[in-house]
């Protein structure tokens, strides 16, 4: 209905109003008025106190088509119900309330500047202002912990609570109002807020930025306009500084976060090479016994009755002895794979180090140098058990050579005989 009351007005040639919404003027009857004319009246748009045409005082009934070209005076009066027809910017802030709940959906008309929000075209800069500052009280009740509007009441209030634990709980009240000061400075920039709620619906991380946004408003008010009465005036009139504080407690935020994933990363990395070296040492600790043990068989070869007995007890400790080197063996490779899978994630983290704060940096060199002193201790040490493995065999070995010296000098001697013997 809106619409075709804005053309009525357009087809009279936008006259002047006048309080109360009374217009008073004259034009050429033709038949898109004369429409026009009944179909106002109809839907009871406008309430008609005269119309004389041509000097003579009629009603819209007597008026016929025979009637067009001539000159129509118009008096009436605008229906000021359902239809959001507002003389000026003014009248528009004070008798439409929608506006400063935010509903963005509402369509209205003002004479003075002959705007229709509905029309999609370059309209004056106080209606960007105005129509931003409309979608900004709009998110901001999406972003709101909640918000109160009492039927009956034209104020919108929204409540944000202090989120941070350990903080107060003081909440934050802000009554969002129109008015003409707020909409005569230039159009603010409310991309950022009009982002944060389109993301809302697609985007599962939005969360924290919602949350940094609520406490930056309650941060920025509290401090900067802790005595200001109007703060939501407070608010647009220094939107920039709002937007600027905001986008820097976000980066905050988020370089807070990077640096507890990238301390986090750093501590998992440290226990996984520490783990694997501990799994190491855990696995060569029973197996060194075999070391001792094999020592023991010396007292049987001690005890053997005859020399048959003694060389397959060598022969025996030979075996532990060879088996319980390859056991180390294999202990250093694993410890060069670990090494080398330590090597390539650490790699990766000190390249990424340039960019953490200086705590961290130190706490990766610090790391870094820890665990190669500890590879460096169990490379060394199955260094030392590999070859302390071979012990039980030679000590074997060079006992049996001891406990059969004189049969092995008397062997030797008879050889050598007998290759002299050949060699004449």
């Amino acid at each position: 209905m809106l619409a075709n009351l804005v053309m009525f007005y357009r087809s009279l040639g936008n006259p002047s109003i006048k309080d109360d919404l009374w217009l008073d003027t004259s034009v050429v009857l033709n038949d898109e008025l004369y429409q026009q004319l009944k179909q106002v009246e109809q839907h009871r748009l406008v309430s008609f106190d005269e119309l004389v045409l041509d000097g003579e005082e009629k009603t819209l009934d007597e008026i016929s088509a025979t009637d067009y070209g001539k000159e129509l005076h118009v008096t009436c009066r605008i229906s000021t119900g359902d239809c959001k027809f507002y003389s000026d910017i003014k009248d528009l802030l004070k008798r439409n309330s929608s506006l400063s709940k935010g509903d963005v959906n509402v369509a209205f008309y003002v004479a003075e500047d002959d705007y229709y929000s509905a029309e999609q075209k370059q309209h004056l800069s106080k209606y960007q202002q105005l129509n931003a500052i409309v979608l900004l009280i709009h998110e901001l009740k999406d972003l709101a912990h909640y918000h109160d509007s009492k039927v009956g009441q034209d104020a919108l209030n929204l409540v944000f609570v202090r989120e941070a634990e350990g903080t107060s709980s003081k909440s934050l009240q802000l009554t969002p109002r129109l008015s003409s000061n707020l909409v005569e400075v230039p159009p603010i920039d409310i991309s950022v807020i009009v982002e944060i709620g389109q993301q809302s619906a697609i985007n599962p991380h939005i969360g924290r930025e919602k949350s940094v946004f609520r406490s930056t408003v309650i941060e920025f008010l509290t401090n900067s306009a802790g005595n200001v009465q109007d703060k939501f005036a407070y608010l647009v009139l220094h939107w920039a500084e709002f937007i600027k504080l905001f986008k820097k407690n976000f980066d905050t935020y988020i370089s807070g976060f990077a640096f507890h994933k990238a301390r986090k990363e750093v501590a998992d990395a440290e226990v996984a090479a520490a783990d694997q070296l501990a799994k190491v040492l855990n696995d060569i600790s029973g197996k060194i016994l075999g070391i001792p043990i094999s020592l023991g068989s010396l007292l049987l070869i001690v005890k053997a009755e005859n020399v048959f007995e003694q060389l397959v007890l060598v022969l025996a400790t030979l075996l532990a002895s060879w088996l319980l080197a390859e056991l180390m063996h294999n202990q250093q490779l694993q410890l060069a794979r670990i090494k080398d899978a330590r090597s390539i994630l650490f790699d990766e983290i000190n390249i990424r180090a340039v960019d953490y704060p200086e705590p961290l940096r130190k706490k990766i060199e610090s790391t870094t140098e820890c665990l190669d002193k500890n590879e460096k201790k169990v490379t060394r040490l199955l260094l030392c058990l590999r070859l302390f493995s071979w012990l039980p065999a030679v000590a074997a070995a060079l006992l049996l050579i001891h406990l059969n010296a004189s049969s092995l000098m008397l062997s030797i001697e008879v050889l050598d005989n007998y290759f002299s013997s050949l060699l004449r």
